[in-house]
């Protein structure tokens, strides 16, 4: 599969379902495992989380998921070649979230280069401004690497015009004010005021992340949407189901019916 034209495919397809899993965890050799049941179970595209001691962004699930995997050593040359073997075996575009230190530290051409080679199609750096996104941003195009740019609720409406126009891929929306897995729901006045405006305005699909932990949540955003990220409630059903000793497979079934239920509560 040509992953490069993938985006516009799945997009065409309907609406689309993202998780997110920390990279790594909750070890290396179930989280090569659970992306392959991500990908079975109907996720379109997978967000990979870079782990990072200071994730600004993530609340407390997220936060634990990255001190876990960071005190195994799992560092970001490990994540993208075990993400180059992944790549070979599924069809789904996937997606990097990374903070800017972590690409930073590890060098911005090494690690475009890196990504590239290891087939990943876009890259999120929550924590890099709109106005500073160079040369991170360039050279990303250059390998043709999506640049996904992220909106919240207070965006000035002139500033959302720019993210769109410097956009690719799709648009992030964030759906609260707040960081994820915030108790905090979405903002769903928000949503369904200015959401449409801002599809409106943008040819990229949107897609809403942050807070979204359930197929109700699910079901009651998505007309609004082209699609949306799951990451804080997939990691904490992962962890409550270790805490419970469970084996494996029917730890990597119960995933497969949470990751079902949402894609069936966005697409009916």
């Amino acid at each position: 599969m040509n992953k490069e034209i993938s985006f516009n495919n799945i997009f065409s397809r309907g609406k689309v379902l993202i998780p997110f899993i920390t990279a790594g965890y909750p070890n290396l050799n179930l989280f090569e495992k659970i992306i392959r049941n991500l990908y079975q179970s109907g996720a379109d595209i997978i967000e990979i989380g870079i782990p990072f001691s200071d994730p600004l962004a993530d609340g407390v699930t997220i936060q634990k998921s990255n001190q876990t995997v960071l005190k195994q050593g799992i560092n970001l040359r490990l994540i993208l070649s075990r993400i180059s073997r992944i790549s070979q075996e599924i069809t789904s575009p996937i997606v990097i979230m990374s903070y800017y230190n972590p690409i930073l530290s590890y060098g911005i051409k090494k690690f475009i280069n890196d990504a590239k080679e290891s087939g990943i199609s876009g890259i999120i750096v929550p924590d890099l401004p709109f106005d500073e996104r160079e040369p991170l941003y360039s050279m990303a195009k250059e390998k043709n690497i999506k640049t996904i740019l992220m909106i919240t609720p207070v965006t000035p409406l002139e500033r959302v015009r720019e993210i769109i126009k410097h956009g690719d891929g799709f648009i992030y929306c964030v759906s609260l004010i707040g960081i994820t897995g915030d108790s905090k729901k979405p903002l769903f006045s928000w949503i369904s005021q200015d959401l449409p405006n801002i599809r409106k305005l943008s040819p990229l699909p949107i897609i809403l992340g942050f807070g979204i932990d359930s197929p109700e949540t699910a079901q009651k955003v998505s007309p609004y949407v082209d699609g949306i990220v799951v990451g804080s409630a997939l990691i904490k059903k992962i962890d409550n189901l270790i805490k419970s000793s469970i084996d494996e497979n029917r730890l990597l079934r119960e995933i497969e019916y949470f990751i079902r239920s949402l894609k069936l509560a966005i697409t009916s």
